[in-house]
């Protein structure tokens, strides 16, 4: 590998995931952490890639449905897409919007 192998770059597995949401948002590509890793590395060292023509190996679409649920649903959060309400209501008949006032 010495001899191939000019630099390896390790990247946060939260930038792994974003990688995984942002080619199944943009690119409609399905790929597993492994597969987005070079993606992930241009996302996470953006100023050494600048200016350069890049090529990125996009592989492995076997990723489980259920782990790229939880990798969605983490995405959606972390770009604050996803938002939770909760209303509080009391049960009453008086506190409906049908019952005669």
């Amino acid at each position: 590998m010495r001899e191939l192998v000019e630099e390896v770059l390790v990247v946060k597995e939260e930038t792994i995931e974003r990688a995984v949401v942002a080619l199944l948002e943009i690119e409609k590509t399905v790929a597993e952490g492994a597969g987005a890793a070079a993606l992930a590395a241009l996302l996470e060292y953006p100023e050494r890639f600048a200016g350069k023509r890049v090529g990125l190996p996009i592989t492995g679409g076997n990723i489980d449905s259920r782990v790229l649920a939880s990798v969605l649903m983490r995405g959606l959060v972390r770009d604050a897409r996803l938002v939770r309400l909760r209303i509080t209501m009391p049960m009453s008949p008086a506190a409906s919007p049908r019952s005669p006032r």
